[in-house]
C-alpha cells in the first residue's frame, strides 16, 4: 500500500499581492510557492492571505458545486469544445496530463469549468482572447458568484 500523499502547505500570499512592497517576506513566501510547486508528489498548496473575502469564495464554490451537480445534458450543452476559446465544462478524461500520457493512465480525473476575459467596452482592451463565456441557464447564481469571485482576485 502506498504511504499517503504528504499534507498540503498553508503558504500566506500576501507579501505577493499586487502593491506590496519587496521584502524579505515577500522572497520567503515567492520560495515557498516554488517549492510547493515543484516538489514530487505535491505540486499544490493552500493559498491564505490572498484578500479574497470568505463570502465571495464561499459563492464561488457553491456556484461550482451547483454545476458540478448538473446532469450529464445539461453539462454537455455547456461544452467547452462548442467555444471558440474553450470556455464552458471539461468533464473526467476530456483532458490529458504530459505524466499520465507517460504512464498510459489515460486522460484526467477531474472536472473544470473555463472562464475568461470578456470584450469589453473600450475598443483598446480588446484582444483576440476576449470572448463570450458560457454560462449555465438553470444556474442564475452562477454567473454573478465566478464573476465576483474573479475580480475580487
Amino acid at each position: 500500500m502506498a504511504a499517503p500523499p504528504p499534507p498540503l502547505p498553508v503558504i500566506d500570499i500576501s507579501t505577493l499581492l499586487p502593491g506590496a512592497p519587496p521584502s524579505a517576506a515577500a522572497d520567503a513566501a515567492a520560495a515557498e510557492v516554488r517549492a510547493a510547486c515543484l516538489k514530487p508528489g505535491l505540486g499544490f498548496f493552500y493559498a491564505v492571505g490572498h484578500g479574497v473575502p470568505d463570502g465571495v469564495t464561499a459563492a464561488a464554490f457553491d456556484a461550482l458545486e451547483a454545476v458540478f451537480g448538473l446532469g450529464a445534458g445539461e453539462k454537455a450543452a455547456l461544452d467547452a469544445k462548442q467555444s471558440p476559446l474553450r470556455r464552458g465544462y471539461v468533464g473526467p478524461g476530456a483532458l490529458e496530463h504530459t505524466c499520465a500520457r507517460r504512464g498510459g493512465a489515460g486522460g484526467d480525473a477531474k472536472e473544470s469549468f473555463t472562464v475568461g476575459a470578456e470584450p469589453g467596452a473600450d475598443a483598446r482592451a480588446r484582444s483576440p482572447l476576449h470572448g463570450p463565456n458560457q454560462w449555465p441557464p438553470t444556474l442564475p447564481a452562477f454567473e454573478p458568484a465566478v464573476r465576483a469571485y474573479v475580480a475580487a482576485g
